[in-house]
């Protein structure tokens, strides 16, 4: 059955219409052989029944006077038939009286009279009848016919059946392969449609209907499934060439935003700063130069206006940053944060060594990610508990990692002044401020808000999805990318 499944559909069909055909020839070559022995079976009894009859007549003179010569002489009688294997005559008593046997025959009469009837042996008819004269039984005659005619005539029926089966074996196969097409060319164009359309994606393509029969429904079916597909096909070309041309503006726009922002950049470096640089210069000149001259009020005046500028130049170094860190291509690899973190210690610790700050830094982490925008991140989260911690006596700041929710969070957690985390969302916002209650609005720690900024834009471009926060008031905060 596997190898027939894997045969093409012509062959198939050929191969179907070709065994039904052999079966109906070979069903009527055997009816026809079982009539063939039924009908000479018949002829056969018939003759048997006319033969013994003759010779019971011919024998009855014999039989009554107990003649062997005459028996015998009607016996050999049936000797022309070159079929008749065996004829006897037995007397009243049932005693042999006279017998023909053809030449080369195995089987001898019997000595005793077989009963009446017809019996069938292997390669042979029998057939015992009784001898009457004047209606009274006086004896019987026993004939035996072999069956060589028969299977002559079987052997020339054979070859006669063959012949017929060979020539309508041919005719049904030159029908098959005609009339096989109006099944399998319909089917064929479908195949041949369906793989075009699969290789091509062509879905303009069409199937040929050739009838109104089930072929024809289907064929409907399969050109009407086309048809819908061209038209979504359609639909959504139409809707890529649109997102195409969306995209290609909104790329056009973000290419003039970043080259606005370039622009905005280099003014802010240079046309901002430029000013800056000017007003501190000429106070310290003003104060160096004049310090004799200057009362306490008018040095703490220039004093006053040199923190100013420096807290501006801190603002716009926050701007800078936090317009830099989204830009510039991303270098993916292996970075080890605990390095990093002890690398920004140090040089925390180096900018203010008077102060008494421990670092408790977990050995090991490590995370795939822009190295250069992980140290970012850590910079801006590692100075800011620097920074918050700066009104303890003696600080701790922590950098380590722990599991959540089937992922790893790194966190910074301080011990600073924290903040009222209903007032979260203002955090990672620039130019905003989290005063801890019981604080004066005196800005007590010069900040602008840029740095967790920062942080939360290089880590979700780098190494996570976000950076949160949590806090208590006088009691620290963390930042956790997570």
């Amino acid at each position: 059955m596997s190898r027939l499944s894997a045969l093409p559909l012509r062959a198939k069909l050929r191969l179907i219409i070709m065994l039904t055909s052999s079966a109906a020839l070979l069903l009527a070559v055997g009816v026809l052989f079982a009539t063939e022995a039924l009908t000479y079976r018949s002829e056969q009894r018939r003759s048997l029944e006319v033969r013994a009859a003759i010779m019971a007549a011919n024998s009855a003179a014999a039989v009554a006077f107990d003649d062997p010569a005459s028996a015998l002489e009607t016996a050999n009688s049936l000797g022309r038939d070159p079929h008749m294997l065996q004829a006897a005559v037995y007397g009243k008593d049932g005693r042999l009286l006279a017998s023909y046997v053809r030449p080369g025959a195995a089987a001898r009469p019997p000595d005793r009279a077989p009963p009446d009837g017809h019996r069938a042996g292997t390669g042979s008819l029998s057939l015992a009848a009784p001898v009457r004269l004047r209606g009274e039984r006086i004896g019987t005659v026993a004939l035996e016919r072999g069956l060589g005619e028969f299977y002559a005539r079987l052997g020339l029926l054979a070859a006669a059946a063959a012949l017929v089966l060979l020539a309508a074996l041919g005719v049904a196969y030159a029908l098959s392969e005609r009339f096989q097409r109006v099944v399998s060319d319909p089917l064929l164009d479908l195949v041949d449609a369906a793989q075009g359309v699969t290789e091509t994606h062509d879905y303009t393509r069409r199937v040929v209907k050739r009838g109104d029969d089930e072929l024809g429904t289907l064929i409907d079916g399969f050109n009407t499934m086309l048809a819908e597909i061209e038209v979504r096909d359609a639909a959504l070309m139409r809707a890529r060439d649109e997102l195409e041309r969306r995209v290609d503006e909104r790329t056009a726009e973000l290419l003039a935003a970043n080259k606005d922002l370039e622009a905005f950049n280099y003014s802010v470096s240079h046309d901002l700063r430029a000013p800056l640089r000017h007003i501190d210069s000429f106070s310290r000149l003003l104060e160096e130069e004049h310090q004799g001259g200057l009362d306490a009020q008018a040095r703490d005046h220039l004093r006053r206006v040199r923190a100013a500028v420096s807290r501006m130049d801190r603002l716009i170094q926050g701007l800078l940053a936090l317009a830099q860190a989204s830009r510039g291509p991303l270098e993916r690899r292996r970075v080890d944060l605990s390095a990093l973190a002890l690398e920004i210690s140090r040089e925390l610790k180096a900018r203010q060594p008077e102060r008494a700050v421990g670092f408790h830094i977990e050995p090991g982490l490590a995370a795939s990610g822009d190295p250069a925008l992980l140290r970012a991140a850590l910079q801006n989260l590692l100075d800011n508990a620097w920074k918050f911690t700066s009104r303890n006596a003696s600080a701790r700041i922590e950098f380590g990692a722990e599991p959540r929710d089937g992922r790893t969070v790194y966190f910074v957690r301080d011990d600073g002044a924290g903040f009222d985390m209903s007032a979260a969302g203002k955090l990672f916002g620039a130019f905003q401020r989290l005063h801890p209650v019981g604080i004066s609005r005196r800005r007590i720690w010069s900040s602008t808000r840029f740095g967790v900024r920062t942080a939360r834009e290089t880590a979700a471009q780098t190494l996570c999805r976000c950076v949160g926060v949590q806090s208590r008031l006088a009691r620290g905060w963390a930042s956790k990318p997570v």
